[in-house]
């Protein structure tokens, strides 16, 4: 196959997307010459599985509704931990870097809906670009996260008892020491 190729004059598949391109089109011309057409034409609906999905899920719930520039977005990915997560293995160097990557990923992900969660609520978020002007400067490009569907997350059996706890350990009376060497609630003092 790749003897073919070489003979054929090492054609790219210009038509290929995917974030490791250079592999992508060279790959992907090793299979067209040899008649195999459409290399990684589904790569877009399989993209939802990955792992970069459930770290956008994270970062859009982290920051649901507001709208960032791209360099405002790659610092939290670096505050969130997620740098490895989202940002393509090129870009990860520094936070330029980060703002080209998140750039990329957006555009690649824009108007894809992802799932993730608050401490409080399930979130089903959209990502969104626009070119917008903040505080009457020049037009830029921002992303936001748009909550499409918010829930609470129920609180488990565990859960509620620990605030139940809580709530009656906050009620108590504070015990008072008496000259017997015990608290007015009978127990006895410690020595610190």
């Amino acid at each position: 196959m790749v003897i073919r190729w070489v003979k054929a004059g090492m054609r790219l598949d210009e038509n290929v997307r995917h974030p490791f391109t250079p592999w992508a089109k060279t790959v992907g011309g090793i299979l067209m010459v040899n008649g195999f057409q459409d290399f990684l034409a589904n790569y877009g609906n399989a993209r939802p599985r990955r792992s970069s999905a459930s770290g956008l899920a994270v970062l859009g719930a982290a920051r649901p509704d507001e709208w960032l520039r791209p360099e405002e977005w790659a610092k939290l990915v670096g505050q969130l931990g997620l740098v490895k997560t989202i940002i393509p293995v090129a870009d990860q160097e520094n936070a330029t870097g980060h703002a080209r990557g998140i750039g990329v990923v957006f555009l690649a992900h824009r108007k894809e809906t992802f799932e993730g969660e608050t401490q409080t609520h399930k979130v089903r978020l959209t990502l969104e670009k626009a070119r917008r002007r903040s505080d009457g400067g020049e037009a830029c490009v921002k992303y936001r996260f748009s909550v499409s569907n918010s829930e609470e997350i129920p609180l488990d059996d565990m859960a509620e008892a620990v605030v139940a706890t809580a709530k009656a350990t906050t009620s108590k009376p504070k015990a008072k020491k008496s000259r017997k060497g015990q608290t007015s609630l009978g127990q006895p003092t410690q020595k610190v």
